[in-house]
């Protein structure tokens, strides 16, 4: 993936401060969470994405992640959906290519 503009302000101390004190007061994976799971964050992140937007990469919206839901968050931004399944075997993401194009899913009989 092509590297931001802003890519450099992550080593900031600006930018390690911000994510100290956010961390500090929202200690935990939200994702974790809404999974009622409990899994310390080591990254900020931007929901939704900055887009080079440098008002926005500074204004958040944040959220805390640990680093697995990180990644995967990330994946599914540069792939344009989840591959999250659902219990009936289902793409939960409506995006998912299964879901469209000649990748119809199954009829249930």
């Amino acid at each position: 993936m092509a590297k931001s503009p802003l890519d450099h302000l992550y080593r900031s101390s600006r930018w390690q401060r911000l994510r100290a004190t956010i961390l500090g007061e929202r200690p935990l994976c939200a994702v974790c969470e809404a999974l009622c799971r409990v899994t310390a964050a080591d990254t900020l992140d931007h929901d939704p994405p900055h887009g080079n937007d440098i008002a926005r990469f500074w204004a958040g919206p944040f959220r805390p992640l640990c680093r697995f839901h990180h990644g995967q968050v990330r994946r599914d931004q540069r792939r344009g959906y989840s591959n999250q399944i659902a219990f009936d075997g289902s793409p939960v993401d409506r995006n998912h290519p299964a879901w469209g194009g000649a990748c119809k899913p199954l009829s249930k009989p």
